[in-house]
């Protein structure tokens, strides 16, 4: 059991050495803190026990982006190291792994370390918050959908309404001027019928109206116009004293359209 936890610690610090892409300034600011050597005043940062005075000044941007990744803490006077900065130390010492070439603006926290946890939590807040918003945001443009929607039904149904009763009033307008009651019809008397060939005087009432007085027709014959009378064909007189003789062209008794002794027919000459 020891030996297997033993290989875990082993295989953890080697992760977490991989990951903390120092290079050799950070290791080293890392292991003044740790030793009390490192200090903080108003101009910058110092390390104590090398001169006499103030000591030798510590890049300010490297114990800052130390402090940013959770390694160390500032705050006026000694820095120390925090728990992710110590456990960092010691898988830095206990693996051999070769420091990076520049020094990175940001660096990562420690793998499996306090600072990765509470990034960690910050980030499912975050999450669970922009779930949240995102979550009311949608349930909000569903209600104006759906109210949306419920106005226009109701929009189309009060249409759907008027067009019906519409159609309904032209229908019922339309049967009633077809299947309606008629007009009481006026019934007004001048004593007179009227009949297909005019007035017809049996049919009055010799009561109330007298009889109209009714032209005499003309006879038929004389509605016709008469005929002129024939008269005699007059001749002149020279006509009615010349006689009418006719004269043959032929022997009587042979006729020219038939054969004579053997001839054919000759025609009529004069």
């Amino acid at each position: 059991m020891t030996h297997d936890q033993d290989v875990l610690d082993d295989y953890r610090r080697q992760e977490q050495a991989a990951r903390l892409g120092w290079t050799a300034a950070h290791a080293a600011a890392v292991s003044l803190a740790a030793a009390g050597e490192l200090h903080q005043d108003g101009r910058g940062f110092y390390r104590s026990g090398v001169r006499g005075g103030r000591g030798r000044a510590v890049s300010r941007t490297r114990v800052q982006v130390l402090e940013a990744a959770g390694f160390l803490t500032t705050g006026g006077g000694p820095v120390t190291l925090t728990a992710d900065g110590r456990q960092a130390l010691i898988a830095w010492n206990a693996v051999d792994v070769a420091p990076a070439a520049e020094e990175a603006k940001e660096l990562p926290p420690l793998y499996g370390g306090q600072e990765a946890a509470r990034r960690y939590q910050v980030w499912q807040a975050n999450m669970a918050r922009g779930e949240a918003e995102s979550r009311a945001r949608l349930q909000e443009a569903i209600a104006v959908a759906e109210a949306s929607y419920q106005a226009e039904q109701v929009l189309l149904e009060q249409r759907a309404a008027e067009r019906a009763g519409r159609r309904f009033a032209s229908a019922a307008a339309a049967w009633d001027a077809i299947n309606g009651p008629a007009e009481a019809f006026v019934y007004t008397d001048d004593g007179t019928v009227e009949t297909h060939t005019g007035v017809s005087p049996e049919d009055l009432d010799a009561h109330t109206v007298p009889a109209p007085r009714v032209a005499p027709v003309a006879p038929l014959r004389r509605l016709l116009p008469t005929r002129p009378a024939r008269r005699p064909l007059v001749r002149p007189a020279a006509e009615q004293r010349r006689p009418r003789t006719l004269t043959r062209t032929h022997p009587g008794g042979h006729r020219v359209d038939r054969p004579h002794r053997g001839q054919p027919p000759r025609l009529a000459t004069r």
